[in-house]
This record gives C-alpha cells, sequence and structure tokens, in this order.
C-alpha cells in the first residue's frame, strides 16, 4: 500500500535546527544546496518525509546506492519526494516501486514535449497535458520502471496549478494534504 503526502510550502521557512537533527547523510545533503530556494525546498520535503514515515509505523537510517536514490536501511518501505515551486510532495509505502513527482503547470514544460515524443491529443490544454505527461515519466523514473500511474491536479495557496502524479506496483491509498503548521512549528512570513 503507497500513500502519497503533498503541502503548500508558500510563505513556509525551515528552522536551521530541525535541518541539523536529520541523520547524517540527510543533514549533509540538504547542507551542501546552495541554492537558497532549492534548499529550503528540499529541507521541508524531508520533515515532510519524517511525517509519513511516522504514520506508517516506519522508522530507520538512510543510505544512497551508487545511482544516488535514496533508501531506508531497515524495513521494506520505499519512498520518493518531489518539490517544484510551492508544492512539495513524499510517496511512501512498501510497494517494490515507488515513484513520485510534482511539476507546477506553466509554459515552460513545452520545450519537454521533444523528450516526450509524441503525445496523443486529451481533452486540456496542451501544457497541462505535457505537464501530467511529464510527472508520469519523472515518477517512473524515480520508480524504476513503468507501473500503474495515479495523477491529480493541485493549487497552491497563491492559486497557482501543479500536476502530482504517483507511479507504483501496489495498491494507492490516497493523496493526503499535509498543512505545515498543524504538525511543525514553522516561521511563517
Amino acid at each position: 500500500m503507497v500513500r502519497v503526502y503533498f503541502s503548500d510550502i508558500t510563505n513556509c521557512e525551515y528552522d536551521q535546527r530541525e535541518v541539523d537533527n536529520f541523520h547524517m547523510l540527510r543533514r549533509d545533503y540538504v547542507n551542501s544546496i546552495n541554492d537558497p530556494e532549492r534548499k529550503r525546498q528540499s529541507a521541508l520535503c524531508w520533515m515532510l518525509l519524517q511525517k509519513a514515515m511516522a504514520d506508517a509505523n516506519v522508522s530507520g537510517n538512510f543510505s544512497v546506492d551508487v545511482k544516488g536514490k535514496w533508501r531506508i536501511i531497515e524495513g521494506g518501505a520505499k519512498f520518493s519526494i518531489s518539490h517544484s515551486g510551492n508544492m512539495i510532495a513524499v510517496a511512501i509505502g512498501d510497494a517494490e516501486f515507488v515513484g513520485v513527482d510534482v511539476e507546477k503547470i506553466s509554459d515552460k514544460v513545452l520545450i519537454l514535449q521533444k523528450k516526450l515524443g509524441e503525445i496523443k491529443p486529451v481533452n486540456m490544454s496542451n501544457t497541462e497535458h505535457i505537464t501530467r505527461e511529464w510527472t508520469k515519466k519523472e515518477s517512473s523514473f524515480k520508480a524504476g520502471k513503468k507501473c500503474e500511474y495515479y495523477s491529480r491536479k493541485v493549487y497552491d495557496k497563491i492559486g497557482e496549478e501543479y500536476f502530482l502524479t504517483l507511479c507504483t506496483n501496489d495498491k494507492f491509498e490516497k493523496f493526503e494534504y499535509v498543512d505545515f503548521k498543524t504538525i511543525y512549528k514553522y516561521k511563517y512570513v
């Protein structure tokens, strides 16, 4: 069973003390990010993963394999994280393959159309369709193979649209929105 947690991080900042309490590998990874926005997104993603792990009753240390994929050493749980703009997402479960991707819907994705090849027309804008197909491709890559896709459109607090897609070979439980104000003591600006 796989569950996806997602959260809008508009106006949300992390406390460096939270990062300092991460497992060594995660802490070093987040602290190595130079771009302040990417660092913020990454730190908040890892904090969302902590909530997801607690909900799934999963604990353990992390490792990174030779391909750069993060793993939980103990137990059989798999996870995947993603961030784009003001949206972050975490998928976690005991499936063999788990991949999640979130992508802001914008004309910027039109340059990806060549990488996707020919795509079938559907009843949505070209930008929306390409974004959804891109999240399928990215979530497949993260999962390690093509599986079943579960997609939905989500919105941040300022009305920007995103596609959120899970790729897994197991049963999908649900998409769950998490409001950071209810689980962490963040500084909101």
